[in-house]
């Protein structure tokens, strides 16, 4: 059993640091200024803000939370794909925006299974 969780942890933790490392460096390559870089890099924090809460109420209500982190991670792994395949700033910031709407509620409702 500990080592289901140590493996989960790792897929569950593992884009993060992979967006959080190359990402600014890829919209740099796309050509955009820092201010714009700095906004982008915002979005993350602002669906949260948004929601965060409307996810953990959806997995209470209609799917439970090992469902729901399922779909997440299923819809997360296809985004990082499209998003290593894109090729334009603004089909990139837009998937970067989708992948964090499904990543959002990824490490809450791993925190609330694991205890």
């Amino acid at each position: 059993m500990k080592n289901k969780l140590l493996i989960y942890t790792f897929f569950a933790y593992m884009p993060v640091s992979v967006i959080a490392t190359f990402f600014p460096l890829q919209l740099k390559q796309f050509g955009l200024d820092e201010t714009i870089c700095g906004f982008v890099l915002s979005i993350p924090f602002i669906i949260a803000l948004f929601f965060q809460g409307l996810w953990g109420r959806f997995a209470d209500i209609k799917l439970g939370h090992k469902k729901t982190l399922i779909i997440c991670f299923i819809l997360c792994a296809v985004l990082m794909f499209l998003m290593g395949r894109i090729t334009d700033s603004v089909f990139f910031v837009i998937a970067y925006t989708v992948f964090y709407f499904f990543f959002i509620p990824i490490q809450p409702m791993s925190d609330a299974i694991s205890t």
